[in-house]
């Protein structure tokens, strides 16, 4: 698929956007370590609260009860399981 540009504002647009990226490309970008490591502390602690307060709906206890060890959030077929079938 060619996407073309109809005006001379959208040639525009991508044509600054590919010089862009050419630039990031060749002289890479800027990255505060220590603040992506204290957002990914944060996520993992929000995560963690809200997983626990997923203890509270009958569907996660009643996955539970089925799947008992081999319990996995992350797992579709499971929850299709429990919100389709059960």
């Amino acid at each position: 698929m060619q996407i073309v540009p109809n005006t001379k504002a959208a040639y525009q647009l991508f044509h600054e956007g590919a010089l862009a990226l050419a630039e990031i490309e060749q002289n890479g970008i800027m990255i505060d370590v220590d603040y992506c490591k204290r957002q990914d502390r944060l996520l993992d602690r929000k995560v963690k609260q809200l997983e626990k307060k997923l203890d509270d709906y009958k569907e996660i206890k009643l996955w539970k009860k089925l799947y008992g060890d081999k319990f996995n959030l992350d797992s579709s077929d499971q929850l299709s399981d429990i919100l389709f079938t059960q």
